[in-house]
C-alpha cells in the first residue's frame, strides 16, 4: 500500500479531454487533433492524445470498413457517375472533410451547392450515393425540405461539421404556406452555414431554381440531366469507399499540417485580394480547385481538368440564369411612374390651367393630350406611396435619370425640366411613355424566350435535356 501511494505521488498527472463538438483542436497549443463524427485523427508523428468523444459524437459513426486503400484511381467512378456534375460534388465532399483544418487556420470556405434538374434525373439518388459518409445518414446529415421542421434541421446542422449536409427536395413552385415554409427553411439553413464557421458544406437538391436573387446567388448551381447507371452499380457495390477516401485525405493533410498551411494561406490571400473582382460562383469554383490541387499533391490522383471543365460549363449557365433573375427582380422606376399616373387615387390629372391646376403635389397637368407636366415635389409625393419619405426623396434623381436615358423627357435647352406657369416641371411624353411600356412588356417576354432557347440549344449540343 505504501509503495502504491508513493508511485501514485510520483506519477505524472494525465489529463483526459472530452470532445463534445466536431472540429480540429490544438492540444497544448500545438498538436493538431481532428475529431469529426466518431473518428479521432492526429499526425502519425504525434503521441496518441488523451481524448474521449462524448456519446453523441460516438453515435455519428462514419460509414467505414478497415480495408486499406492502395489504388491510385479511387476517384474515377465518382467523376464519371454524372459527367459535368458528380466531379463537382466529389470535391465539395472532400472540401467538407478538410473544412475543420481550414477553419483552424482562420479560413472559412464559402462553397455550398444546389443540384437541380427535372424530375427523375437522379438528384436524390446522386446525393444518397455520394454523400453517405455516415452510417445513419438521415439522422445526422440529411433533411427533407418538404417534411422536416426548421428547428430540427438546424439542430442537425450544428452537429454535421466535417461532412456534407443534404437538404433534399426543394420545391419552390409550391403555392401558399408550403412555398413560404420551404423558402424560410432554405434561408435559415443558408444563414446558418454562412454565419457559423463550424458548419457543414450544404448540398441542396431541387427540381427548379427559385427564390430571391440573393438566395440563388449564394449557391453554386449544378444542373443534372442524367446518371450513368453502370457506374452507379459499381459505386453501390463499394458504398463505403468515398467515406474512406475523405477520411484518408483528412489524415494525410493532418500528417502534413505544417506543409499545407503555407499553400492554403497563399490561396486565401489571393482570394481576398480578388474578392471584389470576381463573382461569388467564381470564388466557390476556386475553392474546389484548391481542394483538387491538395488532393493531387498529397494523394497522387488528379482530375483537375474534368473539374475545371465542369465548373466552366455550370458557371456559364449560372451566370446567364442570374442575369435573367436580376433583370426580372430589378425595379423599373419608369414602369412605377406609369403606374402612379394611371392610378386615380394618387394624382389628379388636370387640363385646365386656370381653374384646376394649382401646382399642388397631388396634381399633374396633361397638355395637348400628350405632354405630362409634373413638378419634382409631385414626383416625390407619388413615390411616397411606395417608399418612406427619405427613400422617395433620394429616388427622384434616379427616376429623372431613367426618363432621360430612355428619351421620355421633352427637354428645354438640354435640361431635364421645362418652365410651366413660372415653375420648373418634368415634361414627360405620354406617347413615348406608353411606347416604352409596350416595348417593355413584349421585350420581357422576348428576352425570357430567347434566354430559354439559348439554354436549350446549349444542352441539345451537349446531348442534354433541360426542363424549365
Amino acid at each position: 500500500m505504501e509503495r502504491l501511494q508513493q508511485s501514485a505521488a510520483c506519477a505524472e498527472r494525465e489529463i483526459m479531454y472530452e470532445v463534445e463538438t466536431p472540429g480540429l483542436y490544438l492540444i497544448d497549443g500545438k498538436n493538431p487533433v481532428y475529431a469529426v463524427g466518431n473518428q479521432i485523427l492526429f499526425p502519425k508523428s504525434q503521441a496518441i492524445p488523451n481524448l474521449e468523444l462524448n456519446d453523441e459524437m460516438k453515435g455519428h459513426a462514419w460509414n467505414l470498413s478497415e480495408d486499406i486503400l492502395v489504388r491510385t484511381d479511387l476517384l474515377k467512378n465518382y467523376v464519371e457517375l454524372a459527367p459535368g456534375v458528380s466531379v463537382i460534388l466529389l470535391y465539395a465532399i472532400l472540401l467538407a472533410a478538410i473544412k475543420p483544418l481550414l477553419v483552424s487556420m482562420g479560413y472559412i470556405p464559402s462553397t455550398n451547392l444546389i443540384i437541380y434538374g427535372e424530375s427523375g434525373t437522379g438528384k436524390t439518388l446522386l446525393a444518397r450515393t455520394m454523400c453517405m459518409l455516415t452510417k445513419d445518414m438521415e439522422s445526422f446529415t440529411w433533411a427533407s425540405v418538404l417534411n422536416d421542421k426548421k428547428n430540427e434541421t438546424l439542430r442537425r446542422l450544428k452537429k454535421a461539421f466535417g461532412f456534407v449536409f443534404v437538404l433534399d427536395d426543394f420545391h419552390p413552385v409550391a403555392a401558399g404556406y408550403n412555398q413560404k415554409r420551404q423558402l424560410e427553411l432554405m434561408n435559415a439553413t443558408l444563414r446558418f452555414v454562412e454565419s457559423n464557421a463550424e458548419s457543414p458544406v450544404l448540398v441542396v437538391t431541387a427540381e427548379y431554381l427559385d427564390g430571391s436573387y440573393s438566395m440563388q446567388d449564394r449557391l453554386l448551381q449544378i444542373q443534372l440531366s442524367e446518371i450513368n447507371v453502370e457506374v452507379l452499380k459499381k459505386i453501390q457495390n463499394n458504398i463505403d469507399l468515398l467515406p474512406r477516401i475523405a477520411r484518408n485525405f483528412a489524415q494525410t493533410l493532418l500528417d502534413n499540417y505544417t506543409g499545407i498551411t503555407e499553400m492554403i494561406k497563399e490561396f486565401y490571400e489571393k482570394s481576398v485580394i480578388s474578392h471584389k473582382l470576381i463573382s461569388r460562383e467564381d470564388r466557390q469554383s476556386a475553392e474546389l480547385l484548391m481542394v483538387a490541387d491538395l488532393y493531387e499533391k498529397y494523394m497522387g490522383e488528379s482530375h483537375q481538368e474534368e473539374l475545371r471543365e465542369a465548373l466552366k460549363m455550370q458557371i456559364q449557365i449560372q451566370k446567364k440564369h442570374m442575369r435573367l433573375v436580376k433583370s426580372q427582380n430589378s425595379t423599373d422606376y419608369i414602369a412605377l411612374l406609369y403606374k402612379l399616373i394611371q392610378e386615380d387615387k394618387v394624382y389628379k390629372i388636370c387640363s385646365d390651367m386656370i381653374d384646376e391646376y394649382k401646382l399642388l403635389p397631388t396634381q399633374i397637368f396633361l397638355k395637348d393630350g400628350n405632354a405630362i407636366y409634373m413638378t419634382k415635389v409631385a414626383l416625390k409625393y407619388g413615390l411616397g406611396k411606395y417608399y418612406d419619405e427619405k427613400t422617395a426623396a433620394g429616388l427622384v434623381k434616379k427616376v429623372i435619370e431613367d426618363l432621360k436615358e430612355n428619351d421620355l423627357l421633352l427637354q428645354d435647352r438640354d435640361t431635364t425640366c421645362k418652365k410651366f406657369l413660372g415653375v420648373r416641371h418634368l415634361c414627360i411624353s405620354l406617347y413615348a411613355l406608353k411606347g416604352y411600356m409596350s416595348v417593355r412588356s413584349y421585350g420581357k417576354r422576348r428576352s425570357k424566350f430567347m434566354y430559354l432557347a439559348d439554354l436549350e440549344l446549349e444542352n441539345i449540343l451537349r446531348h442534354r435535356k433541360v426542363r424549365f
